[in-house]
Parts: structure tokens; sequence; C-alpha cells
């Protein structure tokens, strides 16, 4: 996606390309608590990525959702559905679309990376528990396939002891299996500026 102005997309839709059922959904976004725990926790306004109504949205509203929340929330309920705790799997989901990690005096990057398939490493099954060996390591690292020499070096990076992967996520594929079904550009969604403008 590019910097223009922000797209939503109908509850319906997005409900359609979720692992959960719409209850089990609607369970972690409102009674749970998962889900808005997550956010607060980024210091972000769910409100303003999934709001109540909006243009089109038919007699009474809906739920809207963002691009950006469309694609943490597929991948959360991904993650849930492979037996991640709920409040894990938003954390690494919103992560993924809002946290740009870099190194020093690097650009920001957008959330896929810009050359290569960009993975998801999952190594523990509780990947967010703050008693991990390394300190300050979460259980998971997105990292893109042409800078990986090897996944299990990853892996240990991500979890500090000897970890191996237990989930491997292509976000690339699962990106593009979203833009297909929204309607948007396989090739530019979430992808970085610089590759978009090529």
């Amino acid at each position: 996606m590019t910097d223009e102005a922000q797209r939503f997309y109908h509850a319906h839709t997005v409900y359609g390309m979720l692992p959960l059922s719409r209850s089990g959904l609607r369970y972690h976004m409102e009674e749970g608590g998962a889900l808005t725990g997550a956010w607060a926790e980024m210091g972000m306004d769910l409100a303003q990525h999934v709001p109540m109504g909006g243009e089109g949205s038919g007699r009474g509203g809906g739920r809207m959702f963002s691009a950006e929340a469309v694609v943490a929330m597929v991948l959360s309920s991904e993650l849930i559905r492979w037996g991640i705790r709920p409040a894990d799997a938003f954390r690494i989901g919103l992560h993924f679309v809002f946290s740009f990690a870099v190194p020093d005096g690097q650009p920001a990057r957008a959330p896929l990376y810009s050359e290569g398939e960009t993975l998801l490493i999952v190594t523990t099954r509780t990947p967010c528990e703050a008693d991990l060996t390394a300190p300050g390591a979460d259980g998971f690292a997105i990292v893109s396939d042409t800078a990986t020499s090897s996944l299990r070096e990853e892996a240990l990076k991500a979890r500090g002891d000897e970890a191996q992967p237990v989930l491997l996520l292509n976000l690339s594929s699962m990106c593009a299996r979203i833009a297909a079904r929204l309607g948007e550009p396989v090739d530019t969604f979430m992808r970085p500026a610089a590759r978009t403008a090529a």
C-alpha cells in the first residue's frame, strides 16, 4: 500500500477471509479482550483502524477494517488456528503491520521486505512471554528469506536458546492472497514505496 487515502473494507468481506469464525473473532475483539489489549499495548487506537459505520456500510452502519487491520486480523487468526495464544497472536499481527523496526540509520520499511519473501518464524507456542532466555527477546522473528542464511539461526536470535522453528508462515504469500480478495494490486499491497514506484 502507498501513502494515499486510507481505504476501509466491510466486515463481511474481512470475516470471509479469516480462519476463525465470526463469533470466535467477536469474542476476542469484545469479550475476551485479547485484541483490544494488544492494540492498547501498542499504543494504537483500535477505532481508527476498525471503526463502526462508515460510508456505504449499509443501514445501521457496521464494522469497517483498514487494510492494515485486515492483514493483522488474518495473520492473528491464522496463528490462533495453529495453537498460538490469542493475546500473543494479536501482538504478532500488530507488530508485523505497525512496527517497522530497522537498524539505526536505516529508513523504516513497509511490512513486507522489498526483496524476496517475508517470513514469520515462531519458536514457541507462547512467543510473547517475558521469561525467554534472551533479555527482551520474543519467541518470533520476521525476516527476509534473502537475508537469512539459516532459519535455525533466526530462531535462535528470536528465542535466545536452543529453539527450533515451531511455525513458519510466508507473509508475502499471505498478503498476496489478501490483496487479491480485497481487489487491491498484489504487487504494491503492503510493500515499500520504493518497490511500488518501480
